[in-house]
């Protein structure tokens, strides 16, 4: 009788192990998997003014899974993210009217990117340049021309101003010796590799124009 009982108790503890061992042997597939990452080298985007398209992340999930990307962080609310990784910016910005959080044209933002059940992220920055073509025209503004040791050069002025989004610097020269309809008129040396004509610096008329010999 001892022996059968004996038996009956190793019989429930084979049984115990076996079913322990069946159940847990192969684990849950999710327990191998690995997270997604972003592999942009570049952080940080020069993009000019005036344009919504900002630059494409890139990811790669090491399992193939699918992945979607978000975006989060200081200046996020400015930009959008679709499903392929382009980053654009909701509004195109302004050089000259910053609306990143403190003013000074630099975005700043994360990006996460998730395969549903694993997520890594990475900051970015895009910063934004100026495009002058659309800087407004000033009128010049001069001064006496002052060349090397303070000497003041007699009916000189040198001058800057900004024309069709650049800015330019010239020299202006109003010889008493030249006259046009009694008035004295200027003799225009611009710097910086201006070719335009002098008229159209001032807006005057009955200037003419005088080329060197590089035309």
């Amino acid at each position: 009788m001892q022996n059968n009982k004996l038996r009956y108790y190793f019989f429930i503890l084979a049984l115990f192990f076996l079913s322990a061992c069946g159940g847990g042997g192969g684990g849950s597939p999710s327990d191998n998997n690995r997270a997604p990452f972003i592999t942009n080298s570049s952080t940080d985007f020069n993009v000019k003014e005036n344009q919504t398209e900002a630059f494409t992340v890139t990811a790669s999930d090491p399992d193939g899974d699918p992945i979607s990307f978000s975006l989060s962080g200081t200046d996020s609310s400015k930009l959008s993210i679709n499903s392929s990784g382009d980053v654009s910016f909701i509004s195109a910005p302004d050089y000259e009217d910053p609306s990143d959080e403190n003013s000074d044209n630099a975005y700043e933002f994360s990006i996460s990117v998730t395969d549903g059940s694993l997520t890594s992220s990475k900051s970015f920055t895009i910063t934004i340049t100026d495009d002058p073509s659309d800087n407004p025209n000033t009128d010049p503004t001069c001064s006496v021309y002052i060349v090397e040791g303070d000497i003041a050069i007699q009916n000189a002025e040198q001058c800057e101003m900004t024309r069709g989004g650049f800015f330019r610097e010239f020299i202006q020269y109003v010889p008493q010796s030249i006259n046009d309809n009694g008035e004295n008129a200027p003799i225009v040396f611009v710097l910086h590799g201006y070719t335009s004509y002098d008229d159209w610096i001032f807006d005057y008329s009955n200037f003419q124009t005088q080329a060197d010999e590089h035309g």
